[in-house]
């Protein structure tokens, strides 16, 4: 096996470095998070999250049409504004159940 000697590696590294500048300018820039129309989605595992539920009961939610979601290339995303929307009707109705079956 023959060794590279510093002169000959740096040529190289030169080469990758000047290959990756080329690929960034011609690249678009990604966004961090997926969005549509300016607002930003949320995958499974974050709306789980938020809800502290099982991805199970996340797909009961989705089944029954209760939980509004969207697919993007075989991924199931959710709008942020959609779950604030559910958190705020099925948490307030079952706070409201609480304080009927109290009285």
């Amino acid at each position: 096996m023959e060794l590279l000697d510093r002169e000959t590696f740096l040529e190289w590294m030169e080469r990758i470095m000047k290959r990756f500048d080329d690929l960034k300018q011609t690249a678009p820039d990604i966004p961090q998070r997926p969005m549509i129309d300016g607002e930003p989605l949320l995958d499974n595992q974050e709306v789980c999250m938020m809800l502290q539920v099982s991805k199970r009961t996340l797909q009961r939610y989705r089944d029954s049409g209760t939980l509004p979601y969207h697919i993007v290339y075989h991924k199931t995303w959710y709008l942020e504004s959609e779950i604030t929307a559910f958190m705020e009707h099925h948490f307030t109705e079952n706070k409201k159940r609480r304080r009927k079956n109290r009285t």
